[in-house]
């Protein structure tokens, strides 16, 4: 109801689908309250997490008092400990050393915190980009006070590492987010004020995702002496109770993420609840001074934000108040909702606080409300108000009633509705409103019915930016995986979908969630495990060539392609196209693995063509084309079609005709495999010259083909000088003299195929690793009688670059040959053998996009849309910011030479960091203006120069504008930092190189 004599602003209503969604929630709290999860049970157990400040952090506070002011005891607070208040984690943000050890708490805070909340809203950085802004609310003045207090040397660094206004800065640089930043101070309804004007940009389309931070911090005790000076400062927060007599003071940072309720749906994201309205008024005038709050600006600013969204304050079951526990804040406050709620001492109004459990987070309380009341909401409980035992007589005809246990929320008739109210020193006002998310509607995404039963074997890929950060996040993951609601596939979707992907990287191929969690714990204790893939590190700037490489003859194994066909969707409609393309040209039936086994040598090649085919298809499903491809013997036909050099009906008819060719001298011949090199089995078949040399795989394997009974008494020959050796089964003379006429047939069958030259790069492995030709009847003519050399084709294609090669066929046959090979060249390649694994077929294809994902290769990921399972966010991997050693002190010990090429090198890698183009060794002596350093960039060169020793602080000691090369830059800081003098006055800095080893060595 609206209160007596106001009359309710009318506004047009803002349609439901337009309105903001709460979707992320990132908190840095006392009591290590660093996830939703945590400040939820933080809040429903009743725990309060104020205490005397820490020892080691108050000896240190105290100095900074008056000394008529030090207490004799520690202040209470609710404070973070020593490492969550100094640590950061620089390097995950690309931040400098120099430049993080500038940044103050609060900045580190709302960069970590942000990206904590986008994690727990499943959204990327790459999505965060652009159209996001970022509105942080804090009233701290404590970075201010610790920056630039009197007889500081603050610098550039220091400007932008303890500016209100840049509290976000570094956050906004790493998403790329190029919405509004802003920072709003209204004291104690910062945050709050901040989400009104976020919630209003948001729902004018002004920015697709808002993230909203709020902010304290007590590192200053200064503050905290002048609200004790007021007498507002208590040992501790009781909101509305009997006892309460003032507040504790708090710190930390809570940051939401917001994004339209539309495309919250749309992407399947999990929504907290829904910001049904908001507004902001001020007290206006006031006899009562500074400080003092209004009774009639509160209620009446209540009345405005529910009439304009819509809203019956009688459906309102729960109000987050502001709640410090000041006697005159609490009664004025239920004043308000009094006159506003209107409720009856049988129906009274539930009123909770936070702040009883976290202190007064000041400019930071108005999140930190919405964050408690947002989980409120999605849970459908109260949580209890800590530090509240009895409510204060004087308010207990204000019919409000503050909760001392959980408690199940009231039902009022219009689902779960909140309101969280914050109210500034200084007269400004905030409130908000909070729904419960409408049920989703059609077009929303949801998981089939039918596919939340099938249980299916995911890939769930995991990275972090260091092995540390990796390790700590996968145990993190395993109880989270273990134990969700939504399954393992909702957890892949989001694993894929919903995260950034680091350089260290790891995937999980689980079919349940226990395997899955296994293989976590595994990964997290630097174990193996069967359903673990990596972990591996991507080179940066690296880019990863993926390379097919189809098998021969051997590729085959039984029921091939038969579990596939039954699971994967791709894969079963590419082997129908596929054989349709077979049966065209008369395939023996029995190809088709849903029929059987195939009869005989030519069903055998087709099958294993159409496995390979269709595999290939199916890894393009997920977005892996390859690079290049190669193909050994049979293979070849399969790496055509993929190349581009025959259609899927030519492929077929070659495979069908070369298979029929081949399966006609299956009983004239055989082959043999040796571990014999190239040039010895060359020399050995000159005492066997019906023998053929038909295969050149690696190093040491070759193949040998021609009749049987010659093949049998070079067998026995190997055999006596101890020479490794198999004799192929079921494999017919190929690529020797016996096929010279079925070969001169091939082609002629061929004649006129439609046929081209590939547009993937394909070594030929008929022409010795050439590039192949057009791909015609002559080619396949030749391609059956001449040798295969698979070793030079693989030199060929994997020189080309780092490389990842994927062996396309049911059984590895060409994993040992291929890794030989690498080996022997050390070529910058990997090897990827699903056909080798010891598991169904399924299964080992998921393996090779495993591998192709720690390898570098990022897959498109299936079910994108698929509704969100919260997991755990990364593990910061952080170093507490202590000062870093000088530059003067590193560099001490060196000889001249080494200290002059250190500082260079210094020198070069500040300035690529900063130059828009690459920096190198050959750019010594170039202008910086010529590297692109603007005039800006040399600034903050010349800041961060500052930040790593006080002599490069000092006004006028390096001047980068008069050093305009790296060379220069090196010379003027050898200047700055001249070498200490040896005992007895003597200067070294000009000896020569041997002389100054000679002292280096000697220990100086």
């Amino acid at each position: 109801m609206t209160a007596p004599g106001d009359q309710a602003p009318r506004a047009a209503r803002t349609p439901i689908g337009d309105r903001a969604a709460v979707v992320g929630i990132g908190c840095r709290l006392p009591g290590v309250v660093n996830s939703p999860a945590a400040l939820w049970e933080l809040l429903t157990s009743g725990r309060s997490t104020i205490g005397p400040v820490p020892e080691d952090r108050w000896s240190a506070m105290a100095e900074l008092l008056h000394e008529e002011d030090r207490p004799g005891r520690a202040w209470p607070a609710a404070a973070l400990g020593a490492d969550e208040v100094s640590a950061f984690d620089n390097g995950f943000f690309g931040i400098d050393p120099a430049t993080a050890e500038a940044m103050h708490p609060l900045h580190r805070w709302v960069a970590e915190t942000g990206v904590e909340a986008l994690q727990d809203a499943g959204i990327t950085a790459a999505e965060a980009a652009d159209r996001t802004g970022i509105y942080t609310g804090s009233a701290a003045v404590d970075s201010a006070v610790d920056g630039f207090a009197p007889g500081r040397r603050p610098g550039l660094l220091t400007v932008g590492g303890t500016g209100a206004g840049m509290l976000a800065t570094q956050l906004a640089r790493f998403l790329d987010a190029r919405g509004p930043v802003t920072t709003i101070d209204t004291a104690c309804s910062s945050s709050l004020t901040a989400i009104h004007y976020a919630r209003r940009d948001l729902e004018a389309g002004d920015i697709d995702i808002a993230i909203v931070a709020g902010v304290n911090s007590v590192t200053s005790p200064v503050p905290t002496r002048a609200f004790a000076d007021g007498g507002v400062i208590a040992d501790e927060c009781r909101p509305f109770d009997a006892k309460a007599d003032g507040y504790v003071r708090g710190e930390g940072a809570v940051v939401v993420v917001l994004r339209r309720l539309d495309d919250a749906r749309s992407r399947g994201d999990r929504v907290y609840a829904v910001v049904a309205g908001s507004a902001v008024n001020s007290d206006g005038r006031s006899p009562q001074g500074l400080g003092a709050p209004s009774a009639e600006a509160q209620a009446r600013l209540l009345a405005d934000c529910y009439a304009r969204a819509g809203v019956d304050p009688a459906v309102v079951g729960y109000v987050h108040a502001h709640g410090t526990g000041t006697r005159a804040g609490d009664r004025i406050e239920a004043q308000a909702l009094h006159r506003v709620f209107a409720r009856s001492p049988e129906d009274p109004l539930v009123v909770g606080s936070s702040k009883g459990a976290l202190g007064h987070q000041e400019g930071g309380a108005g999140v930190v409300g919405l964050a408690a009341a947002a989980l409120a909401v999605h849970h459908g409980r109260i949580p209890s108000t800590a530090g509240h035992a009895n409510l204060r007589p004087a308010l207990q005809r204000m019919a409000i009633r503050v909760p001392t246990e959980t408690t199940a929320w009231p039902e009022r008739g219009a689902g779960r509705v909140a309101g969280v109210s914050s109210f500034g020193f200084g007269g400004s006002n905030a409130h908000a409103i909070l729904t419960q998310p409408p049920e989703p509607g059609p077009g929303s995404a949801a998981e089939p019915a039918a596919a939340q039963r099938a249980p299916a074997t995911q890939v769930v890929p995991i990275s972090a930016h260091t092995p540390e950060s990796l390790a700590a996040t996968a145990a993190d993951w395993a109880d989270a995986v273990e134990s969700a609601p939504a399954g393992l596939r909702a957890v892949a979707a989001t694993a894929g979908h919903r995260r950034d992907h680091h350089s260290h990287r790891a995937a999980v191929v689980a079919a349940t969630p226990a395997e899955a969690g296994r293989a976590l714990r595994a990964l997290a204790s630097g174990q193996a495990h069967p359903a673990l893939a990596g972990p591996r590190q991507v080179p940066p700037r690296e880019p990863l060539r993926l390379v097919f490489a189809f098998g021969g003859h051997g590729a085959q194994r039984s029921a091939m392609g038969r579990v596939l066909a039954q699971r994967s969707p791709a894969f079963a409609a590419a082997l129908e196209e596929v054989g349709a393309c077979l049966d065209a040209w008369g395939a023996d039936p029995s190809w088709n693995p849903l029929a059987g086994e195939p009869a005989g040598y030519a069903a055998t090649q087709q099958a294993v063509f159409a496995f390979q085919v269709a595999a290939a298809r199916t890894l393009g499903s997920w977005g892996l084309i390859p690079d290049a491809v190669v193909g050994h013997s049979l293979g070849e036909v399969a790496a055509a079609h993929i190349a581009g050099a025959l259609t899927l009906e030519a492929a077929a008819r070659v495979v069908v005709t070369r298979s029929r060719m081949l399966e006609e001298v299956v009983d004239d011949g055989a082959m043999l495999a040796t571990g014999l090199s190239a040039s010895e089995a060359r020399m050995r078949l000159a005492d066997h010259p019906e023998l053929d040399l038909a295969v050149h795989n690696g190093p040491r394997a070759t193949v040998v083909s021609g009749p049987t009974g010659a093949l049998q008494r070079l067998a026995r020959e190997l055999q006596a000088q101890e020479v490794w050796h198999r004799l192929l089964p079921d494999a017919p003379p190929a690529h020797s003299r016996l096929v010279a006429d079925g070969a001169k047939r091939l082609g002629a069958a061929l004649e006129g195929m439609e046929a081209g030259a590939p547009t993937t790069a394909l070594a030929s492995t008929a022409l010795r690793g050439a590039p192949a030709p057009v791909m015609d009847a002559g080619y396949w003519a030749a391609q059956l009688r001449d040798p295969v050399d698979l070793h030079a084709a693989l030199a060929r294609t994997a020189h080309a670059g780092r490389c990842l090669i994927v062996e396309i066929s049911p059984n590895a046959t060409l994993a040992t040959p291929i890794t030989q090979t690498i080996t022997q060249h050390a070529l910058p390649a990997a090897v990827s053998a699903p056909g080798a694994l010891e598991t169904d077929e399924h299964t080992a294809l998921l393996h090779a996009v495993a591998d192709c994902y720690t390898h570098g290769r990022i897959p498109d990921w299936p079910d994108r849309g698929h509704p969100h399972a919260p997991l755990p966010p990364l593990r910061w991997h952080r170093a507490t910011a202590e000062a870093a050693p000088s530059l003067r002190a590193q560099l001490a010990g060196l000889g001249a030479a080494e200290r002059r090429d250190r500082l260079e090198r210094l020198a070069r890698t500040l300035v690529a960091d900063l130059a828009p183009g690459p920096v190198g060794p050959e750019d010594h002596d170039t202008d910086l203006g010529d590297l692109g350093l603007t005039s800006h960039a040399r600034l903050a060169l010349r800041a961060r120069l500052a930040g790593l020793d006080p002599e490069l602080a000092r006004p006028g000691a390096l001047d980068v504008e008069h050093s305009p090369t790296i060379a220069g830059l090196g010379r003027a800081l050898a200047t700055v930092l001249p070498a200490p003098e040896p005992p007895g006055g003597e200067d070294r800095g000009d000896r020569g190189l041997a002389e100054a080893d000679r002292s280096a060595a000697a220990g100086r």
